[in-house]
């Protein structure tokens, strides 16, 4: 190996007099053509580390890596630059270049940086407090540093995994081969300017015996390179679940050049390529493997008809023809449904087999036990988890149809339950108590949530509606997409609800409109991509957010972030809007549902405001008074500054 001015040369114990021969005659060559060798770098052959280019090649213990010494070193230089809190770009990527090198050992482990990369390039030369994410991963690099070495000494599982993926299904196969094979097809060709993909790999046959392991459709649609990656991992995760791969080199195969390159590469750029390769690296580090994936031609994948089974084939003949015809019911739920449900059923089946009863013989005894385990259910647990019933039940009818109007006792079981412990409704609020929490959530840092809870209740927005709008969902008063006829208004379109597809629902409150156009100006001032979330929050953080905000007021402690949604329609009832633009404005399927919300809000409103203190209800009407100078004022003192703060000065 060359490295600019630096020689390396590595050989086995049993070719240590070829080496010393090679070194001799290299040295007098260079002596000849007048370009010495530094005595201080030539190194006799030897079994003991040696240090090359800062990697120790240990012939010993058959292991490559940084030298403790140097790693202990960089470990406690990066445990420096954390305590100071504070660092420069151009430091930061002299120490993540130290890293770099270290992590050459074991190339998984590159997977660590992401958020590090993006702070060198935002701050340069500028001092900026280090991010959380890039504590994190520096402190990940410190607890890896044991672990950044490869051992040489590795043997050969005796066996080949191949990969595929398809849009409907991720397929895995294996085959057994001897040691000498595995090493032998381990040197297969890469895709490449200088690679025809007509040349045939050394790699087992399609015709040889291959063993079919995982053959699964997807739950969820995901890109190609995405859904290639995730087959890979199965692949691993059933190699390393074998204990004679543990500590050994494990060769795959797979047909997608994107999965080889970042899995030989240690990492990706794509984020959601980017958790599968952390996830592999794990995996490795753990078990002390080394995943070697080579390419294959799609055409000899012999992983590529399992990974395609669940595909619709026309060739397959008409109706009535060929394989059943069931594809077409898992489109009849949520992925997420579907889940859900699956989970309840479960626990269903475990039941049946504490009692012996795995086996049911017919749908009347299927629903004798179902209603017995609900009573189970109801005894343990004092009245509670009567959802999981309902899922379960849910998932009875999702995967037996034909029992559906035949669980009498069951459903009897469940209505009883929900009669005997009914439900505790969520109270709504008042626009005062939704500017107050709003107002509390900006004052904790978060901009964008405050003015998402206004929104909610404006539009009678659902959580999952909120959090799911885009830059590209909101239509501003100088917007021209819907022309003239909506010309100076305001509104937001619902790509997905409740109630059906495509919804649209206008912004009337002028505060409400205000804040939103600072909001959204303020992604487009950055160049944010149209498809990227205005409110970007998992719904158990804005929820909890939300909560802490409530609980500062002193509202009940039922009160949700739905609570918006039902305030808002509330209160216009209240203003005496009709009933029928209520409906339509919170997409209700039926006047009454609609009806019913709003008879119920009202004695829900009245019930939960009388236990606030009026300290709490004075307050949130002054705030509600002037809510732009209010969330001005609360962002001047919020703990962190949120999206733009260039944009929201126009307001103030």
């Amino acid at each position: 190996m060359i490295y600019i001015d630096d020689l390396i040369l590595v050989a086995t114990g049993r070719h240590v007099r070829r080496l010393s021969r090679m070194q001799v005659r290299y040295t007098v060559a260079m002596d000849r053509a007048g370009l010495p060798h530094k005595p201080s770098k030539l190194v006799r052959p030897s079994c003991d580390g040696v240090v090359c280019i800062g990697i120790e090649v240990d012939g010993r213990s058959g292991t490559v890596g940084v030298t403790p010494s140097s790693l202990g070193a960089l470990v406690a230089t990066t445990e420096n630059l954390l305590s100071g809190g504070r660092c420069r770009g151009r430091l930061l990527s002299q120490i993540v270049g130290c890293w770099s090198w270290a992590f050459q050992a074991r190339r998984v482990a590159f997977s660590t940086f992401s958020a590090v990369y993006r702070f060198i390039e935002t701050s340069g030369s500028a001092l900026f407090d280090i991010w959380p994410s890039v504590a994190r991963e520096l402190r990940l690099a410190i607890g890896l540093a044991p672990l950044l070495f490869t051992r040489i000494s590795s043997p050969w599982c005796p066996g080949v995994v191949a990969t595929d993926a398809s849009e409907f299904g991720g397929g895995v196969v294996a085959i057994e081969q001897p040691t000498a094979r595995v090493v032998a097809a381990a040197h297969g060709p890469f895709p490449g300017p200088d690679v025809s993909h007509d040349r045939p790999p050394r790699f087992p046959s399609a015709s040889a015996r291959w063993s079919t392991i995982v053959a699964c459709p997807w739950r969820r649609g995901e890109h190609i390179n995405v859904l290639e990656l995730r087959a890979f991992m199965l692949g691993v995760e059933w190699q390393l679940s074998r204990p004679r791969s543990r500590g050994s080199r494990l060769l795959f195969w797979a047909d997608s050049s994107v999965l080889v390159g970042a899995v030989r590469k240690g990492r990706s750029s794509s984020f959601a390529l980017l958790v599968l390769l952390r996830r592999l690296a794990a995996l490795s580090l753990v078990t002390d493997t080394q995943v070697h994936v080579n390419w294959v031609p799609t055409e000899v994948n012999p992983a590529d008809g399992p990974s395609r089974r669940y595909a619709f084939d026309s060739t397959l003949g008409f109706p009535g023809e060929g394989p059943p015809r069931s594809f077409l019911y898992a489109f009849a739920h949520e992925p997420r449904t579907r889940v859900r449900y699956a989970r309840a059923v479960l626990e269903f089946v475990q039941f049946l087999s504490v009692v012996g009863a795995s086996s049911v013989q017919s749908v009347k005894q299927l629903d004798t036990l179902f209603s017995e385990w609900c009573h189970e259910l109801f005894a343990q647990h004092g009245g509670k988890r009567r959802s999981v019933a309902v899922s379960a039940l849910a998932g009875v009818h999702l995967f037996l149809p034909e029992a559906k109007s035949h669980l009498v006792y069951s459903a009897l079981a469940l209505r009883g339950w929900g009669r005997a412990i009914p439900s505790i409704p969520h109270p709504p609020i008042t626009w005062e108590m939704a500017v107050a929490i709003g107002t509390h959530m900006v004052l904790s840092g978060h901009f964008s949530w405050g003015v998402g809870v206004l929104l909610c209740f404006d539009c009678y927005l659902r959580q999952g509606e909120l959090l799911q709008l885009s830059v590209r969902d909101v239509v501003l008063p100088s917007d021209t997409r819907l022309g003239a006829a909506f010309a100076n208004r305001c509104a937001l379109r619902l790509g997905k609800t409740k109630t059906g597809r495509e919804q649209f629902v206008e912004v009337l409150r002028p505060d409400v409109i205000l804040l939103l156009s600072i909001l959204v100006n303020a992604a487009r001032t950055l160049n944010l991509a149209p498809a990227t979330r205005l409110f970007a929050a998992s719904p158990s953080r804005f929820l909890r957010a939300f909560k802490r905000g409530a609980a500062a007021f002193n509202l009940d402690p039922n009160v949700v972030v739905h609570s918006c949604r039902h305030g808002g329609a509330t209160g216009d009832f209240l203003l005496g809007k009709p009933m029928a633009d209520i409906q339509n404005r919170g997409r209700w399927a039926s006047l009454k549902s609609a009806q019913h919300y709003i008879q119920m809000g009202r004695s829900l409103l009245v019930a939960s405001t009388s236990t606030v203190p009026r300290s709490s209800l004075a307050l949130a009407e002054a705030l509600a008074a002037d809510v732009k100078a209010t969330f001005a004022s609360a962002l001047s003192q919020s703990t962190e500054w949120v999206r733009a703060p260039s944009a929201f000065g126009t307001a103030r």
